[in-house]
């Protein structure tokens, strides 16, 4: 077998050191993090007896001088265990599979497949980043710091109790919105009175507000998340806390800007006391998020009652008992269902002093007191059905409870586990989806209440 010297000028075959190919044929040559594959292929006799190499050497692995010698870093020379292609003396022996060329990172075990009549080995190479971070890692890093999971809750929420009032008690202007389009013989030719563009000014207003907090959390969190999540944006470096308080400052103003214009002082009102518990749930002296049951309610009151009201209002009569009912239960829940994200979080803020239930009391009693908090709110659903205030077929949802002692089951055997998918347990995430499961359950039970059954 002719050996390939990788001393001196180019070989014919050698590959482009500035251009290397995947699987798929692909050139990589970008500079930044990225993997590929380099080929290099190996003879393989086409007879199981003899090898076809000049020196009549034995196809045997193990046996042979040269055929199957270690590849040296500089090549040209073989020798040791195992094969390599370029050569030199070999011994004998298996080959050596783990044998690669380093290229730009570390090692990697080659993978051999075989092909016609020649056994080609793809050794993925890596490439590290090695420059200035790069603008779409830095937009990103912006994405992540507004927590985008945790925006499904206003987003949906906020939807849901907007449709639920159009159809229960809107607004004066909005008495016609339900009705079907139809067709004009002059312009404008098609008329529909549904209102997309109030409900997607309300609700992505709910959600701003929610992206603001969680930005302006991470910044004053710094210390604690360099402890309890090194992953977020500003510990990672890919955000300066400067730039993102510039950032949550921005999105508040833009938040008080499109509430104040928005026909709807009822809706303006309560989203400004949204934001003024945001602000102070995480910035100093104040900083409820510091104080023993102070931090659950402070999350559970904007986030809860006053978050769906706010829904509501975007074109419903704020002061129907409905909506504030509804709240009232999500409210009641989130009291214990923000104690999730705690246990996961206790080895920073018992250093900082984060006064939450499972740094105070433990993970056992943290349980035990926020238990009754995730099963007892849905047992207000028969007495709204009883006063009226709710309709009959919302014994739908007396399946919230049984949910509700799931997630006590979860937090009693995994409440310190991270997700891998999250930054926090599994009862967290388990949380948001009952929050969400819940609005949406109680529309679908109204449009069959109201238009089906």
């Amino acid at each position: 077998m002719k050996e390939s010297k990788r001393e001196g000028h180019k070989q014919p075959g050698d590959p482009d050191p500035k251009r290397i190919h995947n699987n798929s044929g692909n050139a990589l040559t970008d500079s930044g993090k990225m993997t590929g594959s380099r080929k290099v292929e190996e003879q393989k006799s086409s007879s199981p007896q003899e090898d076809e190499s000049p020196k009549g050497l034995k196809k045997d692995r193990g046996e042979g001088k040269g055929l199957e010698g270690k590849r040296g870093k500089e090549g040209g020379k073989g020798g040791g265990k195992g094969g390599g292609k370029s050569g030199g003396k070999g011994g004998r022996g298996k080959p050596n599979r783990d044998d690669t060329a380093e290229i730009g990172g570390p090692k990697r075990k080659p993978d051999d497949r075989p092909g016609n009549g020649k056994l080609v080995r793809f050794e993925k190479v890596e490439i590290e980043w090695d420059g200035v971070l790069d603008f779409p890692a830095k937009l990103r890093g912006v994405f992540n710091l507004m927590r985008p999971f945790t925006l499904l809750a206003p987003l949906v929420g906020g939807i849901m109790a907007a449709l639920l009032a159009l159809m229960v008690d809107p607004l004066p202007q909005y008495a016609d919105a339900l009705s079907w389009p139809y067709w004009n013989s002059s312009y404008p030719w098609f008329h529909w009175t549904f209102p997309v563009m109030d409900i997607i000014w309300g609700v992505g207003t709910l959600v701003m507000v929610n992206a603001a907090s969680n930005t302006i959390n991470q910044v004053y969190d710094l210390e604690i998340d360099r402890i309890n999540k090194p992953r977020r944006p500003i510990p990672m470096g890919i955000i300066t806390p400067d730039e993102a308080l510039s950032l949550s400052w921005i999105l508040y103003l833009i938040t008080l800007w499109r509430a104040a214009t928005f026909a709807n002082g009822a809706f303006a009102t309560i989203v400004l006391v949204l934001m003024l518990f945001t602000i102070l749930y995480s910035v100093p002296p104040a900083r409820l998020k510091k104080r023993l049951w102070i931090s659950n309610l402070s999350i559970a009151l904007p986030r809860g009652l006053l978050g769906f009201v706010a829904g509501w209002s975007i074109l419903g009569n704020p002061f129907n008992p409905l909506p504030w009912f509804l709240g009232l239960i999500s409210f009641l829940f989130l009291i214990g269902a923000t104690t999730t994200k705690d246990f996961t979080d206790s080895p920073g803020d018992r250093k900082f002093g984060i006064r939450t239930l499972p740094v105070v009391f433990g993970v056992k009693k943290a349980i035990i007191m926020s238990a009754p908090f995730l099963v007892l709110p849905f047992f207000l659903i028969p007495i709204g059905i009883w006063n009226g205030i709710l309709i009959k077929e919302s014994w739908v949802l007396m399946f919230m409870p049984v949910w509700g002692l799931y997630l006590i089951h979860l937090l009693f055997k995994e409440s310190k586990k991270p997700n891998p998918k999250f930054e926090n347990s599994a009862t967290w995430f388990h949380m948001y989806v009952m929050l969400i499961t819940m609005f949406i359950a109680y529309l679908l039970v109204t449009v069959l209440g109201r238009y089906v059954l």
